[in-house]
């Protein structure tokens, strides 16, 4: 069969359908959807993609080291900023689960008080403090240079389930370049980077967030 040439967004997309349809994890269902075009598995249709892609001539050890250490000043400048709002964001969350618990057999009206709360915007709030931590690397490995600078949820859906809420959707990450430039440069190097994903976590009453499953790419 021949590879056909899609973005690791669309196959993505592809593997949480077969996902839910097959009751597959999310690894299975990255192969499944590497096969219907054309590859053997995921890491084979993430080889090819890589082969088409231009190579970087490789910094210095030193190089990299000094480039990682300021850009994890930046980052910590940026969290130091962002974690208060963060921790100081005002949602009457017991207010809100009481409510929840008492029209938990609508699905309609969870979904309706859900989007007219600001759990959306708390929410961001959580997806930019992870970004700009960027604990797997995920950001770094895509673009060295750049740092987390907004984080926007949509196509959400809530969902009330045994006291907790139940929210699944996509995320898209702005990033903007790290480092002090010249603003009238219009190199393509300092232009904003956006990376994208689709994410499903519960929320209790506590404001304890557990991630059950996420992924992120960058946008072709």
């Amino acid at each position: 069969m021949k590879k056909s040439p899609v973005s690791p967004s669309f196959l993505k997309q592809r593997a949480r359908q077969i996902k839910k349809e097959k009751s597959l994890t999310q690894h299975q269902a990255l192969d499944e959807a590497a096969k219907e075009l054309g590859h053997s598995n995921y890491k084979n249709f993430l080889n090819i993609l890589d082969m088409g892609q231009p190579q970087p001539k490789p910094a210095t050890e030193d190089q990299m080291q000094a480039l990682w250490l300021d850009k994890q000043k930046v980052m910590t400048k940026k969290l130091y900023a962002v974690q208060p709002l963060f921790e100081n964001f005002k949602i009457p969350f017991h207010d809100l689960f009481n409510t929840l618990n008492e029209n938990k057999n609508s699905k309609d009206t969870v979904q309706s008080i859900c989007e007219k709360s600001a759990l959306k915007e708390y929410l961001e709030l959580y997806f930019l403090i992870d970004a700009l931590r960027d604990e797997e690397g995920e950001i770094d490995d895509y673009t060295p240079y750049h740092v987390a600078k907004k984080a926007s949820l949509k196509n959400v859906i809530y969902k009330f389930k045994k006291g907790k809420i139940f929210v699944e959707g996509e995320y898209d990450l702005k990033l903007e370049f790290g480092f002090e430039y010249d603003k009238d440069d219009k190199h393509p190097t300092f232009q904003d980077e956006e990376m994208s994903g689709y994410f499903e976590l519960t929320l209790d009453s506590d404001k304890n967030i557990s991630i059950e499953d996420m992924d992120i790419g960058h946008n072709f």
